[in-house]
C-alpha cells in the first residue's frame, strides 16, 4: 500500500514537470522479472515506477543512500536494496534471487550507478549471474531526457525488449562465459534494441 501511494504521489508531481513518452508495449510479462535500464538521472526509478505501476518494482539503491535515517525508513518502506558497489554483494543477490523465485520484480541499472559515457565495460557482470540464476527474464528499457516539450522536460521510455538467460542455456558455456553472454545482450538491448 506504502509503495502504490508513494508512487501515486510521485505521478502527480513528475507529471507537473516531466512530458512523459512511453515508447513500446509497457505490459510486463507474467512472472519473476528483471527490469533493466541505463541510468542517467536520480529520475529514473520514479519515471520507471510511474510508467510501469501495474507491477511493485524493488529498485537497487546504493548502500550510502540509507546512512540517513529518514532515508533509511522510507527506502526500506519503498522495498529497496541496499548495494555495496564496492564490497561485498551476496547478500543482496541472495536477496534478489529470493524475491524473484517468489515471482516478484527486480528493478536495477546494470552499469551500477549514473553514467555520461556508453559503453559495454560499464556494466556490471553481476546481472547475468542474477539472471542465470533466477531464470527470471529481463525487460529491458532506454531512458532519455531529450528536452524540452513547451513548458515541461520531456522524458522518454524506449521498451527495448526482452533478454530471456533460458537461450542461454543451449550453448556450450561455462558458467562465467554464460553470465557474461547475458550481461552483453542485456546492455546491447538497452542502448541499441
Amino acid at each position: 500500500m506504502f509503495y502504490k501511494t508513494i508512487v501515486h504521489i510521485f505521478q502527480w508531481f513528475i507529471k507537473l514537470v516531466y512530458k512523459i513518452e512511453v515508447e513500446g508495449d509497457t505490459n510486463l510479462p507474467e512472472g519473476p522479472l528483471l527490469i533493466c535500464a541505463n541510468h542517467i538521472s536520480v529520475m529514473d526509478p520514479i519515471l520507471l515506477a510511474i510508467v510501469l505501476r501495474n507491477r511493485e518494482i524493488r529498485f537497487l539503491g546504493k548502500k550510502e543512500l540509507f546512512e540517513n535515517s529518514f532515508l533509511n525508513w522510507f527506502l526500506n518502506k519503498l522495498g529497496v536494496l541496499p548495494v555495496d558497489r564496492e564490497g561485498d554483494s551476496l547478500m543482496m543477490i541472495r536477496d534478489t534471487l529470493s524475491i524473484l523465485k517468489d515471482k516478484g520484480t527486480i528493478g536495477m541499472f546494470p552499469e551500477g550507478t549514473r553514467v555520461k559515457e556508453v559503453d559495454p565495460k560499464n556494466i556490471k557482470e553481476g546481472i547475468g549471474l542474477i539472471a542465470d540464476r533466477s531464470g527470471a527474464k529481463v525487460q529491458t528499457f532506454h531512458i532519455d531526457y531529450p528536452g524540452r516539450a513547451l513548458l515541461r522536460k520531456r522524458a522518454v521510455l524506449k521498451n527495448s525488449g526482452i533478454v530471456d538467460p533460458e537461450k542461454f542455456r543451449e550453448r556450450d558455456l561455462s558458467n562465467k562465459e554464460r553470465y557474461h553472454e547475458i550481461t552483453l545482450e542485456i546492455y546491447h538491448k538497452i542502448y541499441e534494441g
